[in-house]
């Protein structure tokens, strides 16, 4: 009779063992789900933090140049903002932020759209920027155009001379904001060297230009927004490319900013 009761249980732990180690795979799983989503969120508010990068904005209020400490949101950023993907409000891809086209003001008039998986691939349109950069709560970009406006409307050419051949191009006395990016920095002073990092936008405005300072090539770089109508275009041998150069004002209170700083 035991050996029955005995053979009984150790069949019934038997029939109950696969369920078991199911429960235990599902509660495995689960709890590997949970620790990659504290994981990703962990890494998603480190990556916010490091983005939004500390830089000292030069303010002009009270007749005095002063650089004050702020925040920069990497969405209102021209880094942020070109290669991004853009939508249509069901939430569709229908193409790549290419481009922002600015004029002499800095106000944005026109973005160029890849219609390719990525930026740089396939037909480029260029459309009223208002068409386009409205972004939601996401931070996604919405356009109120569609994948069959990019097909219809005409090639968009960063070379003048295309003009002739149909296509949509820069408007005279405008700049490409991926240009702008890699533009040289021409300084004064010897012991100062200036890099372009980004460009921030105010809505539909360029608003500042952001760069990264070496004060005597010691490497201890710091990052300073100057206003857009600060800095000088220089024009290069290439019509679309341009060098940048700012007010020996504005130099002489970066510089002066940076030495203190260093204190």
């Amino acid at each position: 009779m035991r050996k029955l009761i005995l053979t009984a249980s150790i069949m019934a732990m038997a029939a109950a063992a696969p369920a078991h180690a199911e429960n235990l795979e599902i509660k495995a799983e689960t709890l590997g789900v949970k620790v990659e989503n504290a994981i990703d969120k962990t890494a998603a508010k480190i990556e916010t933090k490091y983005n939004q990068m500390k830089v000292a904005v030069l303010d002009h209020k009270g007749g005095e140049a002063k650089f004050i400490e702020t925040n920069l949101n990497p969405e209102h950023t021209a880094t942020g903002l070109i290669g991004k993907t853009i939508t249509n409000a069901n939430g569709e891809r229908i193409g790549t932020l290419e481009d922002i086209i600015v004029d002499g003001n800095g106000v944005a008039k026109t973005a160029i759209v890849a219609d390719g998986d990525f930026a740089g691939i396939g037909k480029k349109a260029a459309f009223d920027y208002s068409s386009v950069i409205n972004t939601n709560k996401k931070g996604d970009i919405v356009a109120s155009i569609s994948e069959q406006d990019i097909k219809s409307a005409k090639k968009f050419s960063y070379d003048a001379k295309d003009s002739a051949n149909g296509s949509t191009v820069i408007p005279a006395g405008s700049y490409s904001v991926k240009e702008l990016l890699d533009a040289d920095v021409k300084t004064s002073s010897n012991n100062l060297d200036l890099d372009v990092e980004n460009l921030t936008f105010n809505g539909n405005k360029a608003e500042y230009f952001v760069v990264e300072a070496d004060k005597d090539k010691t490497n201890k770089d710091s990052y300073a927004a100057i206003a857009f109508s600060d800095v000088k275009m220089l024009s290069t041998d290439d019509e679309n490319e341009f060098d940048v150069q700012l007010s020996a004002t504005t130099e002489q209170s970066l510089l002066a900013h940076i030495s203190t700083a260093a204190q």
